[in-house]
């Protein structure tokens, strides 16, 4: 094969699938021979895909060192960066001499930088290529890293900065480290591998990725060495010493532990501190050594002796007073200063608590004894409960006891009585209860200003609340201005409607309809554009589906004679008319003007209305005014329409009814969108961190969520449409893989539910909930009855009486009641070829069309394809084939007898014929049902059955019928009746006087026997 390969590989050189096979093949099967092809790939500059990648790991199975190092070396030349995954598949099979060294370092420089938030093949093979690194490479491998590591445009970190485009080089550098202080090499007390160490330190896990394991390890490792970890400790107190502002002097030792350190003291680190104070240099690191060992003896418990070693090594003036400090240390203003503000909001809530409690009491109080003069006051004129001081204040007080409302009427009155008690509580309850027939809230239309609620209307609202949670019923029996002044709280209301707006508009549907109809057409059409509000219209469109049947022809004549100013409440009022009872056809005599209108303001609305309530027409026009459009023009068209057709991910649906939502129109339109909302203009959103989706995100989502629409529709019309568009696009192939798994998902039995599971157990068949479900019960059914019938034998009787195909339709349905469960139901249709089987439940409806199988097998294949009324949504169709006991009809003797197994031939072949033409008809099941074979015993024959059968068989054509005719002649001869039956006909007929010799006799002698040897011999034969 391994020529037939590299034939393949310089064929489909340029492929970008069956490449990188071929070269897999060549890099499993270390097929030497391919170098050349592979060598070409490997150095092809312009390749940059998966060719490329496979090549690599083909060479490194195939070829020799020497040829690796020229193919890395020629990676390199030139100018430019190199991809980072290429890199990284060089660098997997890279040794560790210093010449590799060399040649990594190189290649790091030249990589393309990372980008964030995506899979580093370079990060992890240069880990990978650390351990691989011989001992004495290591310094110069560690050098190289920390001069990429500070290389600029840096991170500017406090104490700690890192190169932005090398900043993936620090976990492999702490790698290199780490071999380093396990080899015990004094390389690890250099500078720059101390500068590595403090790096990874001090990173933290949200800055630089990938360094959380790397730092713990060293921490572990540094820690463990006591040489490494004073030196470290050393080296972290001079950076941060050189890095703190002229002057400013560096005492503590935890300063530069602030950002992380590798190194860790414990008390048994205090003699070691104790030298440091009297073997270091600089003043200000004997005070730093102070600071430590005096922090591990108060760790030790403050033993007397480590406080002796301590006086006794701080014998100079400063480290003495350094160390009286230590030991009697000021109070400290500042935190004393922070105590009292701590102090201070405590006793200020207390004392706030108090003067509420207080307060509280003395309110309690008052309401208490002056209950029955608020409600006196209220009683004469219950229009000033918005004004009564007592009435705002128990409003407020049932507010607070709430965290969290969202509408002005969801607080509970109730919550009053354990504050104010029973009659306090009462008397505001019936206050908000008998306020808000004497209030009429402001409308905007009539001049209320914008974003703001009344207290009065708030009541009102909390009044009304009050009274329909006791008794809806109320509701019922208000007049119609009651019923107005409702309505107006109603739109006042936070967030929707309230919960009794729905009840209200049952009871008077015509008065709430024309308030909200005139408030609707008021925010559509006389707001003016610079101060948009659409607070009544958006509620009706989201929460007042109730309203939407009523509203639907007020808002249809609405825009019939104009279109809103603004598009959001075009959308909002297209969105009640598309969930009205509004016929498709007023729909779209009402959209298609205002679709074609050049000087429309919302085209794509108008259009995406129109394809949902008349598709075909809609799609052509739709079709027509992009071609008429320039590009830019036909784009921003296509996409408006995309989107106020699928919606968007926001949960704002379509505004288009659902009738175009059919496989054919549903790959029109994908094609359409995809012609003028091109792919190669996609907005690519991945690895750009936050953003506002626009008018382009969203249309291009809707482009492809017909995909996914055409994906989750059963049926053969969606797989073919599915079919034609991935076919289509031939660049996309991963949409094959979307076309196989719709096929693999239909060609299953859809999954059962727990209750279907339980109903099985009960009547051991399913419970059909879809037309496919009952079709497929259908089949059971009839496979059922041709077990019986064939195999077990024990029909009724009945079956031998069944002579045309509507006794067989008729006794069928029988059948299958008989054993049904009471889900479902199995009808005849008198004289008709059709029995339905009807689903109870769900109004499904299934056919079964049934055939007797005549003489000569000529099964009827046209009409029953055809989809009947009675479908109700099925794409299967059953055909019962049947061949009867009893068929009194009358037959040529050479015509051949039915045949079950040709008929159902028959019909096959024809379904395979005509299957490409009938997308709605998924598949065709045929059962054949031999009724002949019921047991003899309980199915009698009439005599004229025996005779015609008897009849049937002389006339028919076989050897044994053969033997016994000629039988049968030789005894006519032998007994001579032959002779004077034909003597007589001869006489009589053609006046012929006939002398038959007297040999007749013998001669009938030699047919009876050769008659008997052919019947028996036709005997063996059928019986084979």
């Amino acid at each position: 094969m391994a020529e037939d390969i590299r034939s393949l590989l310089r064929q489909y050189a340029d492929h970008e699938e069956i490449a990188p096979f071929l070269l897999r093949m060549v890099w499993l099967g270390r097929l030497r021979v391919a170098l050349p092809e592979v060598l070409e790939f490997a150095t092809n500059i312009d390749d940059c895909g998966h060719r490329k990648l496979t090549a690599f790991k083909a060479l490194r199975s195939i070829a020799d060192e020497e040829t690796l190092a020229a193919v890395r070396a020629e990676f390199l030349l030139g100018p430019g960066e190199r991809p980072r995954r290429q890199v990284a598949e060089v660098l997997s099979g890279l040794g560790g001499s210093a010449d590799d060294v060399a040649w990594f370092l190189s290649a790091a420089e030249r990589a393309e930088p990372r980008r964030k938030h995506s899979v580093d093949y370079l990060a992890s093979e240069a880990r990978a290529f650390i351990g691989r690194v011989t001992p004495d490479a290591l310094p110069d491998l560690i050098d190289g890293m920390a001069a990429l590591l500070s290389r600029s445009p840096v991170v500017e970190r406090r104490y700690n900065n890192i190169s932005v485009r090398f900043e993936w080089l620090l976990a492999p550098a702490a790698r290199a480290v780490e071999r380093l202080i396990l080899e015990r090499s004094l390389a690890a007390f250099s500078p720059v591998a101390l500068s590595i160490i403090r790096k990874v330190s001090a990173a933290r896990s949200y800055q630089s990725e990938g360094v959380t394991a790397e730092r713990d390890e060293l921490t572990g490792l540094v820690t463990g060495w006591s040489e490494l970890n004073w030196a470290q400790f050393w080296y972290d107190v001079e950076q941060m010493r050189a890095e703190m502002a002229p002057g400013k002097p560096l005492l503590e030792w935890w300063r530069p532990s602030n950002f992380g350190a590798a190194w860790k003291f414990t008390g048994d680190d205090f003699n070691l501190a104790l030298d440091a104070i009297t073997s270091r240099a600089l003043l200000d690191d004997r005070m730093v050594a102070l600071s430590l060992a005096f922090e591990l003896y108060r760790t030790n418990g403050r033993p007397r002796k480590q406080l002796n070693a301590l006086k006794k090594a701080a014998v100079d003036p400063d480290l003495a007073a350094r160390l009286h400090l230590f030991l009697h240390p000021p109070p400290d203003p500042e935190m004393q200063q922070y105590r009292a503000n701590e102090r201070r909001p405590a006793k200020r809530q207390d004392k706030q608590k108090e003067e509420e409690t207080a307060n509280l009491a003395r309110l309690r109080e008052y309401l208490s004894a002056n209950v029955g003069s608020i409600r006196s006051d209220l009683a004469a004129h219950p229009e000033s409960a918005a004004d009564q001081r007592a009435i705002h204040y128990l409003f407020h007080r049932m507010r607070d006891r709430r965290d969290v409302a969202n509408r002005w009427s969801d607080y509970d009155w109730n919550s009053l009585r354990e504050q104010f008690g029973d009659s306090v509580a009462a008397m505001f309850r019936d206050a908000a209860r008998g306020y808000w027939r004497h209030n009429r809230p402001q409308l905007h239309n009539e001049g209320a200003p914008d974003n703001q609620t009344p207290f009065s209307t708030i009541l009102g609202l909390t009044g009304l609340e009050i009274e329909t949670s006791e008794s809806m019923a109320v509701l019922a029996t208000l007049a119609s201005e009651e019923v107005e002044i409702a309505a107006r709280y109603a739109v006042s209301e936070l967030n929707g409607f309230p919960n009794w707006f729905a009840t209200l508009f049952e009871h008077h549907p015509q008065v709430v309809a024309d308030f909200l109809f005139a408030q609707i057409r008021y925010e559509a059409f006389s707001l003016p554009k610079d101060r948009p509000g659409d607070d009544i219209l958006s509620d009706v469109s989201w929460t007042g589906q109730w309203a939407w049947s009523r509203l639907g022809p007020m808002l249809l004549g609405l825009l019939i004679s104009g279109e809103p100013q603004s598009a959001k409440a075009l959308g909002s009022i297209l969105k009640i008319l598309k969930g009205s009872s509004v016929a498709d056809g007023q729909l779209a005599a009402m959209a298609h003007p205002h679709a074609l209108d050049p000087t429309s303001a919302n085209p794509g609305h108008w259009f995406a209305f129109w394809i949902g309530v008349d598709a075909d027409a809609a799609i052509a026009a739709f079709e027509e005014r992009l071609s008429s459009l320039n590009e830019k023009e036909a784009t921003d068209l296509a996409m408006r329409t995309a989107v106020q057709l699928f919606g968007n991910r926001f949960d704002e649906p379509g505004i288009a009814r659902e009738g175009f939502l059919q496989p054919l129109l549903l790959a029109s339109l994908h094609e359409i969108l995809h012609r003028h909302i091109r792919r190669s203009e996609d907005i690519s959103r991945g690895n750009s961190g936050a953003y506002s989706p626009d008018l382009r995100d969203h249309a291009q989502e809707a482009r492809d969520s017909i995909l996914e629409r055409l994906r989750d529709t059963r049926g053969k019309e969606a797989f073919l449409a599915l079919k034609a568009i991935v076919e289509a696009q031939s660049e996309r192939p991963w949409l094959r893989r979307l076309l196989n798994e719709k096929a693999l998902r239909e060609g299953d039995i859809e999954p059962f539910a727990m209750d279907d599971v339980h109903f099985l157990a009960i009547n051991f068949e399913r419970n059909p909930r879809t037309p496919d479900q009952l079709a497929e019960t259908a089949l059971l059914r009839l496979l059922q009855i041709k077990q019986r019938a064939e195999v077990a034998r024990n029909l009724s009787a009945e079956a031998m009486n069944v002579g045309n195909t509507e006794a067989a339709s008729a006794y069928l349905a029988s059948e299958m009641s008989g054993s049904r469960c009471s889900s479902y139901a199995v009808v005849h249709n008198h004289g008709t070829k059709w029995l339905d089987v009807v689903d109870i439940g769900h109004a499904s409806r299934h056919r079964v069309c049934c055939a007797v199988v005549p003489y000569g097998n000529q099964v009827d294949t046209e009409t029953w394809l055809k989809p009947e009324e009675g479908q109700s949504g099925c794409h299967r169709r059953t055909f019962a084939l049947i061949r009867t006991a009893r068929n009194q009809g009358w037959r040529w003797p050479w015509a051949p007898e039915p045949d079950l197994t040709k008929a159902k031939g028959a019909v096959e072949d024809h379904w395979q014929t005509v299957e490409p033409r009938e997308p709605l008809i998924d598949d065709v099941d045929v059962v054949t049902i031999d009724l002949t074979n019921v047991n003899s015993a309980v199915a009698p024959r009439d005599v004229l059955d025996r005779v015609l059968e008897f009849m049937r068989w002389r006339l028919g054509s076989s050897v044994l019928k053969l033997g016994a005719s000629i039988a049968i002649l030789g005894a006519t001869s032998l007994t001579g009746w032959g002779q004077i039956v034909v003597e007589a006909i001869a006489a009589q007929v053609f006046e012929v006087e006939l002398h038959l010799p007297e040999i007749a006799a013998w001669i009938g002698c030699a047919l009876i026997g050769v008659g008997i040897t052919v019947a028996i011999v036709g005997h063996f034969l059928q019986k084979k």
